[in-house]
C-alpha cells in the first residue's frame, strides 16, 4: 500500500518561485496537461474518498485517495493507482458499480523535484471551476514535506484544509452532502 503525503501551497508570483527555485537547484521534469475525471458511490466512498480516472498524455491511471489525516495541514492517506488501458471500459464498469461522474477537471501542471521532494505547480483549467492557481509539495514524510515549505518561504504560505474542502466541494471533486 502506497501513502500519499503532500501539503497545498498558495504563491504570490511564479517567476520569483521558479527563481527561488532554481537557486535552490530544484531540477524542472516536465510540463503535462492532466485531464482527471473524478466519480462517487455513497455506498462505497466515504466523505473526502476520491476515486478519480486521471489522463496524462494519452495514459489513463485510476486512483483510490482514502480519508486523509485531519490533525495537520499536511494530508497524509492511503493512495493506490492502477494503470488502464480502456478509459471507455473502466468507465462502463464504474457504472455498473454505481459510481457516478462528479466532475471533469482540467489543470496545466508543472513538475519538479528537489532533494527527493516532488513539486507540482498547478493552474485549473477547466470551465466548470474558478482558475485556481497553488503548488502541491509531496514528499516521502511529513517532515520532509514540512522542511520544503520552510525552505520555500516566504513565497509561498499554506492553503487551509477548509480552503482545499471548499474548493473540491464547489467543483465536485468530493460529493456534496
Amino acid at each position: 500500500m502506497t501513502r500519499e503525503i503532500e501539503i497545498k501551497l498558495w504563491y504570490n508570483n511564479k517567476e520569483e518561485l521558479v527563481a527561488h527555485l532554481n537557486k535552490l537547484g530544484a531540477k524542472f521534469i516536465k510540463k503535462t496537461i492532466l485531464k482527471d475525471i473524478y466519480l462517487h458511490n455513497d455506498k462505497v466512498l466515504v466523505p473526502y474518498e476520491i476515486l478519480r480516472l486521471r489522463e496524462d498524455a494519452g495514459k489513463f491511471e485510476l486512483t483510490f485517495k482514502g480519508n486523509m489525516n485531519k490533525d495537520t495541514n499536511v494530508w497524509n492517506r492511503k493512495e493506490i493507482t492502477a494503470k488502464v488501458h480502456s478509459k471507455e471500459e473502466v468507465l462502463a464498469l464504474l457504472d455498473c458499480l454505481g459510481f457516478k461522474i462528479t466532475s471533469n477537471i482540467t489543470d496545466d501542471r508543472e513538475f519538479w523535484e528537489l532533494d527527493g521532494v516532488e513539486i507540482h505547480f498547478l493552474s485549473k483549467v477547466s470551465a466548470n471551476v474558478p482558475r485556481t492557481d497553488y503548488l502541491e509539495i509531496e514528499g516521502p514524510t511529513e517532515e520532509e514535506v514540512n522542511q520544503m515549505v520552510e525552505r520555500l518561504k516566504p513565497h509561498v504560505r499554506i492553503v487551509t484544509k477548509e480552503e482545499t474542502h471548499k474548493f473540491a466541494k464547489k467543483s465536485g471533486v468530493y460529493k456534496n452532502k
